[in-house]
């Protein structure tokens, strides 16, 4: 049911957020960040194992499509973390930090754009009835 998959992305979006203040405080080790990013690819996973049967075929396509782009953008962070692991000097460090935030903020903006069609979605079909 959609209730299920709206639930689904707000959490996704819940564990973005919170690795990306995670990101912003100065005081967070490596270690934190990687245990943030482990969270928010379980929420990924549980999100993907969602069944597409209550979409409709245009919803299930355009769910597909931000499924990838969000796939893409999590395992870039992930290699963007190791790099800022590994950066010695501050430049590259502000430079990675940078590179993750904003990969975060699309994947938010992609689960706020699925969220609002989702919702608009469940509306119409609850019309319907």
């Amino acid at each position: 049911m959609l209730p299920q998959h709206v639930q689904h992305y707000q959490a996704l979006k819940e564990s973005l957020v919170k690795l990306r203040n995670s990101l912003e405080q100065a005081k967070s080790s490596a270690t934190d960040l990687k245990s943030d990013h482990r969270q928010v690819q379980q929420s990924f996973r549980q999100v993907s194992s969602l069944s597409s049967d209550p979409l409709t075929l245009e919803l299930a396509a355009q769910v597909g499509a931000y499924q990838t782009e969000i796939n893409k953008q999590l395992r870039l962070v992930g290699t963007d973390l190791t790099f800022l692991q590994a950066a010695r000097q501050q430049n590259t460090f502000a430079q990675r930090q940078g590179q993750i935030a904003q990969r975060l903020e699309i994947m938010v903006d992609y689960c706020n754009t699925l969220l609002q069609r989702l919702g608009k979605d469940e509306a119409e079909g609850l019309e319907g009835l």
